[in-house]
């Protein structure tokens, strides 16, 4: 007799012979690892090969702290680090310009009818500069030692024939660069958001456990961040056991990480104060600008930590799809 089942992954038909069942086998179409059910028509166990971890790679701090200033400021690296502050100035300029506009009516009254531009400014200049820190963080990864644009710098002459593209091509863009950032921050708020609504049905308010949820959310930031921009897959924060591999099996190292973060993250929630109140004078403008430049510098920095720590410890940690 033969024994007939189906692929746990691609439900494809296999079959085997009896003397076959609970031996390991792989599906010919996907090539998916199974064991042979004792019965036919039975269920197909998953099988994963376990994880061989191996040592990390010598020489992480030594090139985090040693070798950060040669890879921003150098000659390969000048063209991006233009770019960034040209489109940081264009934020400082265009940001707050948040308008409404009044109609008169026939009967009487206004018609108010509100025009985000600044937000939208903000959404377009944050987004492609995270856009060149993320291809910055995956460069390092991978041993490319300088800040490129070069992604972003193709498709605008892609489609340089094509004008009408380039605005759609510039928000999907920054759109995609976003979307790491804000799917992070979603996972990293969730206890925190939960805590709030249990303590609004319960008519409470405890303050030490909302900002415990929220600090520790804050550690698992990198490494949610950091499998999010890897696989560009939000289901991929779900999986906690990824997440829990990276942060246990370096954690001394890792812990570094989430400080290296949490430092530009405040910098990034008082920025918009700041921002406002250099505002008031002109002659505090440079200040601003000086204060905004300073959180590029820091969330560079930031950016060469998380792939130098890919590239020096994703040994010492798997992952499976």
């Amino acid at each position: 007799m033969s024994i007939q089942t189906y692929c746990p992954k691609c439900k494809s038909v296999c079959g085997f012979s009896d003397n076959l069942a609970g031996r390991r086998a792989k599906c010919v179409n996907c090539g998916q690892l199974f064991i042979v059910p004792a019965e036919d028509d039975g269920i197909a166990v998953k099988y994963d090969l376990p994880i061989e971890k191996g040592d990390p790679l010598p020489g992480f701090y030594e090139a985090v702290f040693k070798k950060f200033f040669q890879a921003i400021f150098a000659s390969s690296s000048i063209g991006a680090l233009i770019f960034i502050m040209f489109l940081t100035c264009l934020w400082y300029l265009t940001g707050w310009m948040n308008f409404t506009l009044n109609f008169p009516c026939t009967s009487g009254g206004f018609v108010s009818v509100y025009l985000p531009l600044g937000h939208f400014m903000t959404f377009i200049c944050w987004g492609l500069i995270i856009h060149v820190f993320l291809d910055f963080a995956y460069k390092t990864s991978i041993d490319i030692e300088h800040i490129s644009t070069t992604v972003f710098l193709a498709f605008v002459a892609e489609e340089i024939q094509e004008i009408f593209m380039i605005p759609y091509k510039i928000c999907w863009y920054a759109a995609k660069a976003w979307y790491p950032v804000l799917c992070g921050l979603l996972v990293v708020s969730l206890p925190s958001i939960i805590s709030i609504g249990i303590m609004e049905l319960l008519n409470c308010d405890i303050p030490a456990v909302r900002w415990s949820l929220f600090a520790a959310g804050l550690i698992f930031w990198p490494a949610i961040f950091f499998n999010i921009a890897r696989t560009q897959d939000f289901i991929s924060a779900a999986r906690l056991n990824q997440v829990w591999h990276i942060i246990i099996d370096t954690w001394p190292h890792y812990l570094f990480l989430a400080a290296v973060f949490l430092i530009p993250a405040i910098g990034m929630f008082l920025m918009p104060n700041i921002v406002k109140v250099f505002r008031i004078h002109p002659l505090l403008v440079p200040a601003a600008l000086g204060a905004v430049c300073i959180l590029q510098l820091l969330l560079l920095f930031a950016m060469r930590t998380t792939g130098l720590f890919d590239r020096h410890f994703r040994d010492c940690y798997g992952f499976r799809e």
